[in-house]
């Protein structure tokens, strides 16, 4: 009885996170408590979007605490739903940058790869032809 209790006590503060919650911390510059609200937001929401969202806002966190491996890490994530060919672009340059930036060449340069396969024009399309010279002048 005790247990239950218990389990039910850590869902109801487990669901009171909300996205808004974790919005406010990122604003407010607490980077480490908004990824933790982000990951809550993740594994209790339903919503496959708001999943999404909530790994790359925690990515965001991450970046803003100089941890780009953590960022790759919350990214890599996101690549597990099915996304359209502009989001996939965006998260295969982000997922490039955190590696180019965690000194992990040869994998960023197979994400920047990856775009030239995208039918898209967009600024991150374009930002990842920039990190793949980038990438390829540290590989030499």
């Amino acid at each position: 009885m005790a247990l239950s209790f218990q389990l039910v006590s850590f869902l109801t503060k487990a669901q009171s996170y909300s996205v808004s919650l974790a919005d406010s911390l990122f604003k407010s510059n607490n980077f480490e408590m908004a990824a933790t609200n982000y990951e809550r937001v993740y594994f209790f929401s339903k919503d496959k979007d708001e999943k999404i969202k909530s790994l790359i806002a925690r990515a965001n966190c991450f970046k803003n605490l100089l941890l780009p491996y953590e960022a790759y890490n919350s990214l890599v994530r996101v690549l597990n739903f099915e996304l359209d060919d502009s989001l996939k672009c965006a998260v295969n340059y982000q997922l490039a940058l955190n590696l180019y930036l965690s000194n992990y060449f040869l994998d960023a340069e197979k994400y920047c790869l990856k775009n030239y396969s995208l039918p898209v024009n967009t600024t991150e399309y374009k930002n990842s032809l920039l990190l793949h010279g980038l990438i390829l002048n540290e590989l030499n």
